[in-house]
């Protein structure tokens, strides 16, 4: 008698887990994108200290990277989406005056591959526009004259450099005569990275220390950067080797009025869709911090203006997939610095993802196939930048209905 309790009491306990493990499984049935870290940091220890870095994936997802030293600069690749580099070769071993915000730049074209960095004067933080091409994947490089021309002052900096099979096309910043009224957006475009045309001024009157960012799309070169009055971000768009410029729109239009540079450019990437999203930085009061901008029509109208930080975002970048947008800034909070994630899909879902740094992180991104690398300098036990990188994928995860 006792056994056949013990009997039921067994098969009543076991079908009551049945039927709660059911009516947990229909309580998280339902499922959404989410964003995440995959496997663990890789270090770029060998490199040791760094001043600079840039990261460029061509069309066939190869990976390129430049780091600066200040003393040296070095080149990497990865053939795997990130996951194993090849060994640190020398580019140069010229002292620089590249800095995070100034960056060094890399860019490929078929098989050739092209540095650029900011070089060193008697003037403390001056520096000409220094250029260093290779076509046996990095294991020699020549030294290049520089397209910058026109420039007296010999001091050019805030290097944007894009790059396809047609070529690559470099914009620069420098104020001519240094009196504060002779700023300008240059461009040069060159078939294989030594022979370079005409350099050609895009637009004067604009602050000359913010980064500046750029896609190039099939003919079409669209660059984002900042204005003088107001101090707003502003897009223009050209059709490349034409010197054919569309009229300069802000970005956002906060009528920021500023006397002085926030050293804070903006981020710029083209979906699938031929979209362009842009994310730029504010100061002005009550509307302080990052904002986030779609245009649908080529960057001649910027709609959807959304928040996306306060003030204390800064140092934002962003990349594109096939159906991914993903942004990347630093933050500053009561726990310290954080690396923020916001990845915004086909139907303006939003993921969300963070994770501390060591100081000012100074992130970037890239799409790598499906998935997306971060980038990120994290300062050592002696306060001395070391570069990483981590892989970040899209993942469907159950959620509470």
């Amino acid at each position: 008698m006792k056994i056949g309790t013990e009997f039921r009491v067994v098969c009543v306990l076991l079908i009551s887990l049945v039927l709660a493990g059911c009516v947990l499984e229909q309580f998280w049935q339902e499922e959404e994108k989410a964003i995440t870290f995959a496997g663990e940091p890789v270090s770029f220890d060998s490199l040791g200290a760094l001043k600079s870095f840039d990261v460029f994936v061509d069309k066939e997802n190869k990976i390129h990277l430049a780091a600066d030293t200040g003393e040296r600069r070095f080149y990497l690749f990865s053939e795997d989406g990130g996951v194993h580099w090849a060994e640190p070769l020398l580019v140069s071993n010229v002292s620089s005056n590249s800095k995070q915000g100034n960056d060094v730049q890399v860019a490929a074209s078929e098989n050739k591959i092209l540095i650029v960095w900011k070089g060193v004067s008697e003037l403390p933080g001056w520096g000409a526009a220094q250029l260093a091409v290779s076509d046996n994947q990095g294991m020699s490089w020549k030294q290049l004259e520089s397209p910058a021309k026109g420039d007296v002052a010999e001091n050019q900096g805030y290097f944007s450099l894009a790059a396809n099979r047609e070529g690559f096309h470099l914009l620069w910043l420098d104020d001519r005569e240094e009196e504060g009224n002779t700023q300008g957006l240059r461009v040069a475009s060159s078939l294989n990275g030594a022979e370079w045309n005409t350099e050609q001024t895009i637009e004067t009157g604009l602050c000359t220390c913010c980064w500046v960012s750029t896609v190039l799309s099939g003919p079409k070169l669209h660059v984002l950067y900042r204005g003088e009055g107001p101090r707003d971000m502003k897009f223009v768009t050209g059709s490349v080797g034409k010197n054919s410029w569309q009229p300069s729109v802000r970005v956002g239009a906060f009528d920021w009025d500023f006397v002085g540079c926030p050293h804070q450019g903006g981020a710029l990437a083209e979906s699938s869709d031929g979209a362009l999203h842009s994310v730029v930085w504010t100061g002005k009061e009550e509307m302080a911090g990052l904002h986030y901008l779609v245009s649908k029509d080529g960057g001649v109208h910027w709609q959807n203006r959304q928040a996306i930080s306060g003030g204390e975002g800064q140092h934002v970048d962003m990349a594109a997939n096939s159906e991914t947008i993903l942004i990347a800034w630093d933050s500053l909070s009561e726990d310290g610095n954080i690396i923020q994630l916001l990845a915004k899909s086909e139907n303006d879902h939003a993921m969300k993802l963070s994770m501390k740094s060591e100081g000012f992180a100074r992130p970037r991104v890239v799409a790598s196939g499906d998935n997306f690398r971060l980038f990120w300098t994290d300062l050592d036990k002696m306060g001395k930048k070391r570069l990483k990188t981590i892989k970040i994928k899209q993942i469907n995860r159950k959620v509470k209905q």
